[in-house]
């Protein structure tokens, strides 16, 4: 008796490794390269938009899979987000980060966008060679290469300066027949995760500097007759000149004011000889009232701008020859 329970024992533990060694032969590997993120200075403000891209990398995942005793007919890729979404993100097609109001969007193969799921883990999903869902397997026995693009979305305003370095996303593999037999604790393993290289945020105010040239300029006005002014209110002469601003805070949005001595509330005082006559200033062909505020617009991704102005005559009341001769001044202001 003593023979035989040894003996069973013994067929009992042969059974348990062979059932082990089946088990084992079914895997994938993964190996997980990413480029780093350029730009690695980001530089942003206020009025950063919501959704522009900041920074981009590329992943390389290459899977070398075993499938001589798996369950099903192919393998399923999977990637999972490593932080939840957060409000707002899915409408960027953005996936969320550890940093607050940084989200990054996902490009697969021929620059295709991979939109969050509702139903994978942090919008997770799978994937193979031929496209995105549990549908599409690599081979029991094959080698796949995969290359994605990241790219670090601002998706609140919330997101000002620091530095963000954490890894975005895993990816692992899982039995085509998403049973995984009867061991369902095997049923996902992953390859590990992507590793982000630093990318490093400032917030800077919005600001711009206006050009040595064009910041203290003399407009000169060809000379003219009274024969070109028929009656108050006549203009001759207009003479284009501009204001250009350089250094800008990308998305800084400009406004300027024009002040000066004036006769009336857009033409500047003469203060030269001549008689019944001043300067009046237009932009886009209507004339400049002087202590207004003007808004010129948004310099969006320049670093500089031009702001063209015309310089003209205007008779205000009865001529005589002489000289002509206004001054103005600008005040900027950056939002």
């Amino acid at each position: 008796m003593r023979t035989l329970h040894k003996l069973g024992m013994r067929v009992l533990c042969v059974l348990g490794l062979l059932v082990i060694a089946g088990q084992a032969l079914a895997t994938c590997t993964g190996t997980t390269t990413t480029s780093p993120f350029t730009p690695a200075q980001v530089s942003i403000n206020k009025n950063t938009p919501v959704g522009q891209v900041v920074s981009s990398a590329t992943v390389t995942l290459t899977v070398t899979c075993n499938g001589s005793s798996a369950v099903g007919n192919g393998w399923a890729m999977n990637y999972t987000p490593q932080a939840p979404l957060q409000s707002g993100q899915m409408v960027l097609n953005a996936y969320g980060t550890s940093m607050a109001g940084l989200g990054y969007q996902m490009f697969g193969t021929g620059g295709v966008l991979i939109s969050p799921t509702t139903y994978g883990t942090n919008g997770g999903d799978n994937f193979g060679p031929s496209g995105m869902g549990p549908k599409h397997l690599a081979g029991l026995n094959s080698t796949s290469t995969y290359q994605f693009s990241l790219n670090l979305v601002r998706t609140s305003t919330s997101l000002t300066a620091g530095t963000f370095s954490d890894s975005l996303v895993r990816f692992g593999y899982q039995d085509g027949n998403y049973g995984c037999g009867p061991s369902l604790g095997t049923c996902t393993s992953q390859f590990g995760n992507e590793i982000t290289t630093p990318v490093v945020f400032h917030f800077v105010n919005p600001a711009c500097t206006i050009t040595t040239d064009t910041a203290n300029q003399v407009v000169s006005l060809p000379k003219a007759s009274t024969a070109d002014f028929a009656a108050v209110g006549a203009i001759a002469k207009p003479t284009n000149f501009k204001i250009s601003l350089q250094d800008c805070v990308t998305q800084t949005i400009v406004s300027m004011q024009l002040d000066g001595n004036t006769q009336l509330p857009t033409v500047l005082s003469n203060t030269g000889t001549a008689r019944g006559m001043g300067v009046q200033l237009t932009r886009n062909g209507a004339p400049v009232s002087f202590g207004q505020v003007m808004t010129i617009g948004n310099v969006g991704n320049a670093t500089t701008m031009d702001i063209p102005f015309t310089a003209q005559y205007y008779r205000t009341g009865a001529m005589s020859g002489g000289t002509v001769l206004s001054a103005a001044t600008i005040t900027m202001s950056y939002l």
